[in-house]
């Protein structure tokens, strides 16, 4: 009998949802200390040196262009541009300090990680102001899509990659294993939010602060209480939804049968068995099985769902009454296209672990390629979809009405 490596430690579910809100915490705190800096400091000291080093660069690029810099801005007979606190690069770094404050390391490796987010912040922002002002002379027809649109995700990829060069060691990402498989997800991901995001970039742009605090002040809440009262509770209801989703996990596959044995006190564990009734080179039939299933695995998804369609910014009542009641709805879509997956998964690791253990060639099964999607990042951009489908179906309803 084979036992998956899974980990039943309680305290990851605390350690998951405290990390971000601290993290929320100290953006916050730093955001409030930067926005109490004087305007007239920022220009002097910042601003002023900056912008004329970006005119000496369009001096030294193109000499011919008649460019001067009058205190934050860059004057020129084409064009000017004007740098002011949004367009600084200051929350980007914020961003980063944060997350490294945050995040578990020595003091020396956060201020060395804060210096180089520091260095990179100023670089990339430099880069974007020249080649915004380039854009601005040659094409003005892209300026706002290359203003609004692809120089900030593409400065936030860059800082994505710092983050991860910073927060792993050289040697442990030359020992990486990024596999065909895992970069086309990777891919996959990254297409995936830009096309959210030049979808809803004009959305985005337009909501001010009121809007953002309204969402988070109605996120939050919603979401916390969900996930306390399914840790807490949910129990009985999850072990009903493995009772369901089991035999539909067995239509995935025809090499082993599923059987479900509750534990039976409050550690959120249920076992699952499964019996091999054809051979597995190496295994030989009949075998036996068990995969400790963690139910906390759904609680995040679920509550984060819940708290998306409770919160989400609308107009009127009827339309937040409508995204409520298509709750149950998605949540049941969310687990037809997961929770199957995901426990078809636990086994088919055991199957992949002896079968490179003993050298023999085993495929990945396209429902185990979907299920480490989903695990490594891939079920949130689907709560995502989910959510915005049903914003779109209840703004579609609501002027049928």
């Amino acid at each position: 009998m084979f036992l998956s490596k899974q980990s039943v430690d309680r305290r990851r579910i605390i350690f998951s949802l405290g990390l971000p809100l601290v993290f929320l915490l100290v953006y916050v705190l730093f955001d409030i200390l930067y926005s109490a800096l004087p305007d007239a400091a920022l220009n002097r000291w910042l601003y002023e040196p900056f912008v004329s080093f970006c005119v000496g660069l369009i001096h030294w690029i193109t000499p011919d262009h008649n460019v001067w810099a009058v205190q934050n801005k860059i004057l020129s007979a084409e064009g000017n541009l004007e740098m002011v606190r949004t367009c600084d690069g200051s929350y980007s770094f914020i961003l980063l300090a944060a997350a490294m404050t945050v995040f578990k390391a020595t003091i020396r490796a956060k201020l060395f990680g804060m210096a180089g987010a520091f260095l990179l912040v100023v670089c990339l922002n430099l880069l974007r102001i020249v080649t915004l002002f380039f854009v601005l002379i040659h094409c003005p027809t892209w300026f706002d899509f290359v203003h609004y649109y692809f120089a900030p995700y593409l400065s936030l990829g860059a800082y994505g990659l710092f983050f991860s060069g910073w927060r792993f060691e050289p040697e442990s990402l030359l020992l990486m294993n990024f596999d065909s498989t895992t970069l086309l997800r990777m891919a996959f991901i990254w297409l995936v939010l830009s096309g959210l995001l030049w979808f809803y970039g004009k959305s985005l742009a337009g909501l001010d602060k009121r809007i953002v605090f309204g969402f988070l002040a109605r996120l939050l809440p919603v979401w916390l209480l969900s996930v306390f009262v399914l840790a807490r509770h949910g129990q009985t209801a999850f072990e009903l939804i493995l009772s369901f989703f089991i035999p539909l996990a067995e239509r995935f596959q025809s090499e082993y049968t599923i059987t479900l044995q509750p534990v039976g006190d409050s550690s959120n564990i249920s076992l699952l068995f499964a019996h091999l009734y054809r051979d597995l080179p190496p295994i030989k039939a009949p075998s036996d099985f068990i995969a400790p299933i963690d139910n906390l695995y759904l609680v995040i998804p679920l509550a984060l769902l819940t708290g998306l369609l409770c919160a989400w910014p609308v107009r009127r009542f009827r339309e937040r009454a409508l995204l409520v009641a298509s709750a149950p709805l998605l949540i049941a879509v969310f687990l037809l296209l997961t929770y199957p997956f995901h426990l078809t998964a636990q086994f088919e690791q055991i199957f992949q672990t002896v079968a490179h253990a003993t050298g023999v060639e085993r495929p990945q099964p396209l429902g185990y390629l979907w299920s480490r999607f989903l695990d490594e990042g891939g079920r949130w951009l689907l709560i995502l979809f989910l959510a915005l489908f049903s914003k779109a179906c209840v703004i579609r309803i609501e002027k049928k009405l």
